[in-house]
């Protein structure tokens, strides 16, 4: 059975990563942001309206033996799900960013990433009541930490 450690977006601050195996080839860890706030009929009047309503969360990812290879599922809440949206903010600030591709299949808030460095930043644009699921992966054993940096 997998294991999904959970950040409660704005309440928990940190989650360490400790892969478990996964059949005979990868060390897998997941980990769940929730948002916990719903969208309210106001957020769906603004979305609808196209105005701004992103709450952006600003996440770092440590990482003791990369790469390490990952996928990013955003999950948007029911009520604001026919909105055209952004998933992800410009990480100018990072001298080296992770890379990301969108996933093969071209499922809409689906990503395919890849952190090459010990250290990463992603900013994600959530909308309320998103849960963003991070599934990272390498062949070897490794451990890290998944910290909230701004929510």
């Amino acid at each position: 059975m997998r294991t999904i450690r959970t950040i409660r977006v704005c309440q928990d601050k940190y989650v360490f990563i400790e892969p478990e195996p996964e059949g005979d080839f990868f060390y897998t860890s997941n980990i769940l942001l929730v948002r916990q706030d719903a969208p309210s009929k106001n957020d769906v009047v603004k979305a609808a309206e196209g105005r701004w309503i992103y709450r952006p969360i600003r996440f770092s990812l440590e990482i003791d033996k990369p790469p390490v290879y990952g996928r990013l599922d955003i999950h948007t809440h029911y009520h604001l799900k026919g909105i055209r949206r952004e998933y992800l903010g410009s990480m100018l600030l990072q001298d080296f960013p992770p890379k990301v591709a969108l996933h093969d299949l071209g499922l809409e808030g689906s990503f395919k990433l890849t952190f090459h460095n010990y250290y990463h930043q992603l900013l994600l644009l959530t909308l309320p009541g998103d849960r963003a699921f991070i599934h990272v992966y390498k062949k070897e054993p490794f451990k890290g930490k998944l910290e909230v940096l701004f929510c």
